[in-house]
């Protein structure tokens, strides 16, 4: 996934500190990702404005999380371990949203089954 470019990563290392922040603590929020120190990493291509580092990173967290660097085809396989089979292929972003949020009582109750 591409999220910085060059001048990108300029205006959000000089001006949106927080964000860059909260995307680290996000990058390791599983074990695996803590021992790597994807953390540190991301924070350090961001300071040297190394782009391409940072997206990699990115990538990586999204493959542990979801399974695939594709958004689309990791939720897809996550709303299926919960019994929903929607095909969210050619959905809008806000209806993946509201699917996900239609079957929230359904993936809490499973988490909660499952001790999460």
């Amino acid at each position: 996934m591409k999220i910085f470019i060059h001048e990108t990563l300029v205006i959000a290392k000089h001006s949106c500190k927080s964000i860059i922040e909260k995307i680290s603590k996000d990058l390791s929020k599983s074990q695996n990702l803590q021992q790597r120190n994807i953390s540190v990493e991301f924070l350090a291509a961001v300071d040297k404005l190394e782009y391409n580092k940072a997206n990699e990173l990115i990538d990586v967290a999204l493959k542990e999380y979801l399974g695939s660097i594709s958004v689309n085809i990791g939720l897809s396989n996550y709303l299926k371990k919960f019994g929903i089979y929607t095909d969210i292929s050619d959905m809008y972003d806000s209806d993946i949203i509201k699917l996900i949020v239609d079957n929230k009582e359904k993936i809490d109750g499973i988490l909660r089954e499952r001790g999460l």
